[in-house]
């Protein structure tokens, strides 16, 4: 009897499994077909990623030729630059990454099977069907592998049970993810300021943290030993990016040479001194945007917040799809019915996976440790004037997991949220 039921759950898997797999198929073949990926296959961020990419195979600097840099960390750059070494075409790139985020799906779907078989399915048949991600993998954009490895690093640590190595395995993960995509750089301190909370063991914190220098420190040092360098992951425009997320509250100012706009100007001497503003900014002066962030902060706190209010929901409400051309006529029924659909199921995910997570919370298990990626990105990206959707686009499938566990809990089904305790004592 015990043998027919192992034979009846192994079929159920495998049919689970095949299931979630045609689904992630089928929305790439359909998405290939409404998207031109090949058109935007060097557009933006992707031709500095395929650039440093083949300067890596070929000359094994992480740069232009000889002269090293680190504007951006290296890990996706030398991904591209392997998958391109082998065809450097949009349906490549598509193929590959798409193989690789619909194997994540899969691991989802293994890591929670034993402890609640509905909540494994439909939430990796929701992160493998979920076109925002498709549509992804047709991009060289760094979101490709660091979205994988934030959701591999926060299943390692709450799935642990105290193993030193799970932690290790989850700081290591979370070490690539930053190599791909620094911003989630102290996303490692929030771990462990809510692990001292909750009192977990030093010795497994140590271990989160050692994992993730191991992968972290060499790519610092080697940028200290550089001309100009300095113990940073990248050498971006941190400061002008802060400097125009104070004042800028949508998306309708455009980065034009010679062209900053009234409101731009008012952040420095109250206006009175555009030229000295307009050349900051032809010439990328990050101490003149340090200096003039920190002052026009400091003077005017309650603008400056209502300004980041203002832009935020445009962090995460969207229709995900705007870095991609389409082969849809523009204006067409068909256009706007797609557009509609992508913005509802993306708000619909945010909306419910963000009740999830209240839900996670008002638990107080330890599980809710899975939290922390989403919390942190709504957090850590407030100040910046960053607007594209892809940016909180690593912790969709974990927000895809908490709208599963909130439509169960809604239909009061409440035996998911009990079963969501998986890290036991």
């Amino acid at each position: 009897m015990n043998y027919s039921r192992e034979i009846i759950k192994t079929n159920n898997i495998y049919l689970d499994v095949l299931i979630i797999f045609i689904f992630a198929v089928l929305i790439r073949v359909i998405l290939f077909y409404l998207f031109d990926f090949q058109r935007d296959l060097h557009g933006g961020d992707s031709s500095y990623y395929l650039e440093i990419g083949h300067n890596i195979l070929q000359y094994g600097v992480h740069g232009d030729k000889w002269i090293g840099s680190f504007y951006r960390p290296p890990l996706y750059s030398l991904f591209a630059g392997l998958v391109a070494k082998t065809s450097e075409t949009a349906i490549f790139f598509y193929v590959i990454q798409s193989a690789l985020f619909i194997g994540v799906s899969f691991v989802v779907f293994f890591f929670y099977f034993k402890y609640n078989s509905n909540l494994a399915f439909y939430s990796s048949l929701l992160i493998a069907f979920s076109p925002f991600d498709a549509l992804l993998n047709g991009r060289v954009l760094g979101e490709n592998l660091a979205t994988p490895f934030i959701l591999i690093s926060a299943l390692s640590f709450i799935s642990s049970k105290y193993s030193i190595w799970s932690f290790m395995l989850s700081g290591v993960t979370l070490g690539c993810a930053v190599l791909c995509r620094d911003i989630f750089i102290l996303l490692p301190l929030l771990y462990v300021l809510v692990c001292m909370f909750m009192k977990i063991k030093i010795k497994y914190i140590s271990f989160y943290l050692l994992g993730f220098f191991l992968l972290v420190v060499p790519w610092a040092y080697r940028n200290s030993q550089m001309p100009n360098g300095g113990v940073f992951l990248s050498k971006g425009i941190m400061w002008q990016n802060l400097w125009v997320g104070t004042w800028m509250r949508n998306t309708d100012f455009m980065f034009k040479p010679g062209y900053l706009p009234p409101e731009a100007l008012q952040t420095y001497d109250e206006g009175k001194s555009p030229a000295i503003v307009m050349e900051a900014y032809r010439n990328n002066d990050q101490s003149f945007f340090k200096q003039a962030t920190l002052q026009y902060v400091a003077k005017h706190p309650i603008k400056v917040i209502e300004t980041w209010i203002i832009r935020y929901p445009r962090l995460w409400f969207g229709t995900r799809s705007d870095l991609i051309s389409t082969n849809l006529i523009k204006g067409s029924l068909i256009w706007y019915s797609i557009k509609i659909f992508f913005y509802l199921l993306s708000a619909l995910i945010v909306l419910l996976g963000a009740s999830g997570m209240f839900i996670s919370l008002q638990s107080k298990q330890i599980s809710v440790l899975f939290t922390l990626p989403v919390i942190y990105s709504a957090l850590i990206y407030i100040p910046f004037y960053n607007v594209e959707t892809r940016y909180t686009q690593p912790v969709m499938p974990i927000l895809s997991i908490y709208a599963v566990l909130c439509i169960s809990y809604i239909l009061k089904n409440k035996s998911s949220l009990l079963r969501f305790n998986i890290f036991n004592k």
